[in-house]
């Protein structure tokens, strides 16, 4: 064949024959004469003739060949070099540079419900400091026209990061970047969420937990410009960046107080109270609502926890960072069992607190655990998402003022009869109409541990006149007449040592007692009862020898105009009008 025939011809000298041609495949497409080529084979001493220039020929065509192919092979080697530097370094980079970026969240915004039924609306802004981007001998602009990105929960379960997928965001804003400057950014894209159970898991976790962990992978575009002059397009960047957030922590931070009492409307089914309440908010997120929130809420009892009441939120409710005021609708419904009445008792009954003096009712600084569960509303995406949720909460009560001020009118009727009135100063503490149609009051000697000196009891008080009505926020004293027959403890005031005690405290015009109310009230025709228990009032006792012209203690008449804080003025109007007849009542404590 013509590759096993060597590269020289060797030709006797003594033989005149024509030179004979050496063909090579790259040469000539003809094939040589094999049996001529056989023919010429030399004898053995014969020399070889034109072997050199034959020799350089050959191998100058295969160098040069050589030359080319290596040639060919490193251009394509330095062509992947490249692609491969510019694919993945830039990449590397960025990744590198955006991992160890401390990113300052400045502002954080999620809307969901109104005009996305079925996402959220995200806006963020950041700042993130000029040292990370700077390169050496080398500055640069950037620009990114939007991009598209899956936002994650990273969860831990068994101590491992697991990435949960919550939805995807796409933004068509445009995202300047200089190299010389810090980055400062307004992101807002809308969200649409592809795992309701992720976002359900995310929601309890931040409602819980100290902090959360969110991350967001991209595919952006970058369009950068080296020192203002060389574009320099990067495309099919795949970005990560995760980001611890803190969280509400169950509201262990600060309780949510109850501030204010707006409204009150009721029927004979149902109360309305419209409230708003004082939220702390540690996290730097921003929570809008656009669709109306309906919650129920229960209270821990020794087996469990029952049924309280329901809570309604109009939109748009705007939870900010830091201390914001949110208003909610109440609905209390009387229980159909014994069970769930008394539930509400013991509700009321631990707001109001323990009582000493005339504190204001749940200013004993004390919290009342409650649960806030079973979530509704008209989104099908907060429907969803709050599936399954139960939250703790602890509530801070709204202090409240109720009774001001407690005296009572001791009038000599005969030598052998009295009348014992008792004022009461008290306040109305909702915007609405208060009607009492019950009331009970048992006063004990001194404080709750003593005996008991009077009993009084009205299951049904007559009102026709209004004498127990209150007004919207009225202050105004309520005047009850005892029954010295059947109402006073005569058991305890024949004791010798209460008898001197009364006597002692008597001279002094003051009297120690310790006061179970209970007071049962319409607002709107929604009757409750409150229970109200103080361990230690201090009175004021007045003895007449007649009907005085004002209440004991200078406490307002009804048709009057109430008087703010005039329960302690021992100078009031009313002291001076039965100054006539101070003499007359010394006598008669010294004799009582």
């Amino acid at each position: 064949r013509p590759a096993s025939v060597e590269g020289e011809v060797r030709l006797s000298p003594h033989v005149s024959t024509p030179d004979i041609e050496f063909y090579t495949p790259w040469q000539s497409s003809s094939r040589p004469d094999l049996a001529a080529l056989v023919r010429a084979q030399p004898k053995p001493g014969q020399e070889t003739m034109r072997a050199p220039a034959l020799r350089r020929r050959f191998r100058k065509s295969w160098c040069s060949w050589v030359r080319l192919v290596l040639l060919a092979r490193a251009l394509v080697v330095a062509a992947g070099i490249g692609v491969f530097l510019y694919l993945v370094v830039p990449q590397w980079m960025i990744q590198r540079r955006l991992d160890a970026a401390p990113v300052d969240i400045i502002e954080c915004i999620l809307e969901a419900g109104g005009m996305y039924p079925s996402g959220l609306r995200a806006t963020l802004e950041f700042s993130v400091p000029r040292d990370v981007l700077r390169l050496p001998l080398l500055s640069f602009t950037a620009a990114v026209y939007g991009f598209r990105g899956n936002v994650f929960f990273v969860d831990k379960v068994d101590g491992v990061e697991v990435r949960k997928l919550l939805g995807a965001m796409e933004s068509d804003e445009k995202i300047s970047i200089d190299s010389r400057q810090d980055m400062r950014l307004r992101i807002g894209g809308d969200m649409g969420v592809q795992k309701y159970a992720a976002v359900s898991a995310m929601l309890d976790a931040f409602v819980k937990r100290p902090t959360v962990k969110v991350g967001v992978e991209a595919k952006v575009d970058i369009y950068a410009r080296v020192w203002g002059l060389f574009p320099v397009p990067f495309y099919g960047i795949v970005l990560w960046k995760s980001l611890q957030v803190e969280a509400f922590d169950g509201f262990k931070h600060a309780p949510i107080e109850l501030k204010k009492i707006i409204s009150a409307e009721g029927t004979s089914e149902r109360l309305l109270v419209v409230a708003s309440a004082a939220v702390i908010n540690p996290t730097p997120v921003t929570l809008v609502l656009r669709d109306d929130v309906q919650m129920r809420v229960s209270y821990p009892v020794d087996d469990g926890r029952q049924y309280l009441a329901s809570l309604f939120v109009k939109p748009p409710m705007k939870v900010m960072p830091g201390l914001s005021a949110s208003e909610a609708t109440l609905e209390l419904r009387h229980a159909p069992t014994a069970r769930g009445e008394e539930t509400l008792h013991t509700f009321i009954g631990d707001y109001i607190g323990e009582q000493e003096g005339y504190m204001r009712l749940g200013q004993h600084g004390g919290r009342l655990p409650v649960v806030v569960h079973d979530v509704n509303s008209s989104s099908a995406l907060i429907r969803e998402v709050s599936r399954g949720l139960v939250v703790d909460v602890d509530l801070k009560p709204m202090p409240i003022a109720l009774l001001r001020s407690i005296t009572a009118d001791v009038v000599a009727m005969s030598l052998t009869g009295y009348k014992v009135i008792v004022h009461l100063y008290v306040s109305n503490p909702v915007p609405h109409t208060v009607d009492i149609v019950a009331f009970a009051l048992a006063a004990h000697h001194l404080d709750l541990a003593g005996d008991i000196l009077y009993n009084y009891k009205r299951d049904e008080l007559w009102n026709p006149d209004g004498r127990y009505t209150l007004g919207p926020f009225e202050n105004a004293t309520l005047d009850f007449e005892l029954n010295p027959i059947s109402e006073v403890s005569w058991s305890t005031l024949t004791s010798p040592s209460v008898l001197g005690a009364l006597a002692l405290q008597a001279i002094n015009q003051s009297v120690s007692l310790g006061v179970k109310l209970n007071l049962t009230a319409s607002i709107g025709g929604f009757v409750q009862q409150v229970r109200y228990k103080n361990n230690k009032l201090s009175g004021r006792v007045c003895y007449n020898l007649a009907m005085p012209r004002g209440h004991c203690g200078g406490l307002p008449k009804r048709d009057l105009a109430p008087a703010a804080d005039s329960s302690e003025d021992s100078d009031s109007e009313s002291d001076r009008a039965m100054a006539p007849l101070f003499w007359s009542e010394r006598r008669l404590q010294a004799i009582v």
